[in-house]
C-alpha cells in the first residue's frame, strides 16, 4: 500500500524484486497518492504488476483491506506478503519467511519480519506471547500481535477470518487483525527475516502530548481502535483498566501539553467514547 511516498515504493519494489525467492505477483494499492504516482504505476503494471488506484485516501486499514480482497479475487497465490511503501524487506526476508512457513507446515496464523529502524535498532516492537519461548530454538518468537510493515498470511486463513477492519482508517488494525488470525494458530516473529522501516520517526506515536499539531486529528483512531480491541479481546477489568487510562491522557493534555492542549484533550475523548459503540462490519473474501 501506497501514499504521497514514491521514491520509498521504488525502493521496496526495488528489494522485493531482488528476493532470493522470486514472487509470484505485485498488487499495488495506490491511496490516491498526488505526487505522480499514479503516472509511474502505469509505467510499469503488468500482468505480475497489478495496480488499484483508489479514488479516495482510505487510510492504511483501507487500504490493507482493499488490497488483501483484490489479491484474493485476482490471484491464485497460497500466502499473501503485506508491507507498506517505506518497508525495505532484505534479500532472503521471503526466503526465510516461507522456509519457516514450510517448517511449522503452515500452523500458524501469521509470519512476522524482524523489523529494524534506519539506524539499525529494532521499531515496531509486537506484543510478545504468554508462550514465547517455544521454539525460539527455531529462530521463531510467538506474538500476540504484528505488524503491518511486513507480514506473511496464508490464503485460507484471510478467508477464515474476514479482511481488516476498513473503518479503523489508521491505526491498530494490524493489531487486530493478527490478534484474529491468531486465534486460529500462533503467529510468530522470524528472527531471521529481516525488514528496513524506512519510516519518518522510529515507532509508532509520539504520543498525543507531545507529538505535532498536525497529527493530533489522528489520535481520534487510536483511542477509539483501541478501546474497541479491548471490548472484543480482553476482560472488563482490562477495558476498564484503559478507560481509566485513556482518561488520564486527556487529564494530562491540559497538564503537560505545550501548545492545543483543549484541541488534544477533545480528541483523546471523542476517541474513547466513539469506542464504546464503535461496531464496525468485518467483511469476507468470496
Amino acid at each position: 500500500m501506497t501514499y504521497n511516498r514514491l521514491e520509498l515504493l521504488k525502493e521496496c519494489l526495488t528489494a522485493i524484486n531482488n528476493q532470493t525467492t522470486p514472487v509470484d505477483k505485485v498488487m499495488i494499492v495506490n491511496n490516491c497518492s498526488t505526487d505522480g504516482t499514479q503516472a509511474y504505476l502505469a509505467s510499469i503494471e503488468s500482468a505480475t504488476t497489478i495496480v488499484y488506484n483508489s479514488d479516495t485516501n482510505m487510510g492504511g486499514a483501507g487500504g490493507f483491506s482493499a488490497g488483501l480482497k483484490l489479491a484474493s479475487q485476482r490471484t491464485n497465490c497460497d500466502y499473501f506478503w503485506i508491507m507498506d511503501d517505506d518497508t525495505i524487506p532484505h534479500p532472503d526476508c521471503l526466503e526465510s519467511l516461507l522456509k519457516h512457513a514450510d517448517d511449522l507446515h503452515n500452523r500458524f496464523g501469521f509470519l512476522a519480519s524482524n523489523v529494524r529502524w534506519k539506524d539499525g535498532t529494532p521499531t515496531n516492537l509486537p506484543m510478545i506471547g504468554t508462550d514465547w519461548s517455544t521454539k525460539v530454538a527455531n529462530g521463531l518468537i510467538e506474538l500476540q500481535t504484528g505488524s503491518f510493515v511486513s507480514l506473511l498470511v496464508q490464503r485460507r486463513a484471510v478467508h477464515q477470518v474476514g479482511l481488516p477492519y476498513k473503518q479503523f482508517f489508521i491505526w491498530d488494525d494490524d493489531a487486530e487483525y493478527t490478534m484474529r488470525l491468531g486465534r486460529l494458530n500462533p503467529g510468530y516473529m522470524c528472527a531471521d527475516a529481516l525488514v528496513t522501516h524506512k519510516s519518518a520517526a522510529k515507532g509508532v506515536a509520539t504520543g498525543v502530548v507531545k507529538d505535532v499539531p498536525e497529527r493530533i486529528s489522528r489520535y481520534f483512531y487510536l483511542y477509539r481502535n483501541d478501546l474497541f480491541i479491548q471490548k472484543h479481546y480482553n476482560s472488563h477489568a482490562k477495558v476498564v483498566r484503559t478507560v481509566l487510562h485513556d482518561l488520564t491522557d486527556a487529564l494530562r493534555c491540559l497538564l503537560f501539553a505545550k501548545d492545543r492542549r483543549f484541541q488534544r484533550f477533545s480528541v483523546v475523548l471523542k476517541g474513547l467514547f466513539a469506542g464504546l459503540n464503535f461496531n464496525p462490519t468485518r467483511e469476507e473474501v468470496e
